[in-house]
């Protein structure tokens, strides 16, 4: 049976949510690469007309391996590009604890994501963090209803939020909370609205923080390695087309309105 991709967001996030309350439980700290390749594996096992996924090894991977590209079509013709970043709770403290992860010698990798999103002025992505948690804070779990909160179990974060958190290294989900979007509200728009009309007030008001960029949002054509990926189920090894400062690529085709 096919499943609703909007649907398929939610269940993902709840799935998450209380996967990690089980790890909580057992103290057993899980890593975001485990629901990063568990979600990507759920998708394309659900809607294999609509995912296509290719995950690099380590080997492939560069500098900024743990960054991933996503690639949003609403199949007609336009593209959104997003650059995203894993993090997931540390059970311990309640806090993402690699939020504003500074390797030796380099920027602080929020600022990192912002520049590698916007790098190539062709496909220019939009930078977010995709955050992994459950809680047991009482004043979040209870608002506005537990089944609410653990929607956010799979998170969207601004970049550019996190970022103006650096000043004061701001890490804890307890300050985090309000400024989280559930990552369905990605995909899931109200009847009669368009993905694109979606798409572009959430990126605009939310992912750009209100951002001004002359860069448009959507895009005619993605990069080559999309089209390879959705024609020939993989990415061309020639040509220079795999990028090699990612650990993988997604492709969302949604279905037309």
């Amino acid at each position: 049976m096919s499943h609703n991709l909007c649907n398929s967001f939610r269940e993902l996030a709840l799935h998450i949510w209380y996967t990690i309350t089980l790890s909580r439980d057992i103290s057993f700290q899980l890593k975001e690469e485990t629901f990063t390749d568990g979600n990507l594996f759920m998708l394309k096992l659900r809607h294999p007309d609509e995912i296509y996924v290719e995950a690099f090894n380590k080997i492939e991977e560069g500098a900024n391996g743990a960054d991933w590209e996503w690639w949003i079509n609403d199949r007609g013709g336009r593209w959104l590009g997003l650059r995203v970043q894993a993090k997931i709770i540390n059970l311990k403290e309640d806090e993402f604890a690699h939020l504003h992860y500074q390797g030796k010698n380099s920027i602080p990798q929020s600022e990192k994501l912002i520049m590698q999103a916007e790098a190539n002025k062709l496909f220019p992505c939009i930078p977010v963090y995709c955050l992994y948690l459950t809680t047991d804070i009482s004043d979040i779990t209870i608002y506005p209803d537990p089944l609410a909160a653990s929607l956010h179990g799979c998170s969207i974060l601004s970049a550019f939020q996190v970022k103006g958190f650096r000043a004061t290294k701001e890490k804890r989900l307890e300050y985090l909370w309000p400024f989280l979007k559930p990552w369905h509200s990605l995909i899931c728009h109200n009847p009669g609205q368009s993905i694109i009309d979606h798409l572009d007030r959430f990126a605009r008001s939310y992912l750009m923080q209100d951002k001004q960029t002359e860069t448009p949002l959507w895009i005619n054509n993605p990069p080559p390695y999309v089209y390879s990926l959705i024609e020939g189920g993989t990415i061309k090894q020639s040509d220079n087309q795999k990028p090699l400062d990612l650990a993988g690529v997604v492709v969302i085709r949604t279905q037309p309105e």
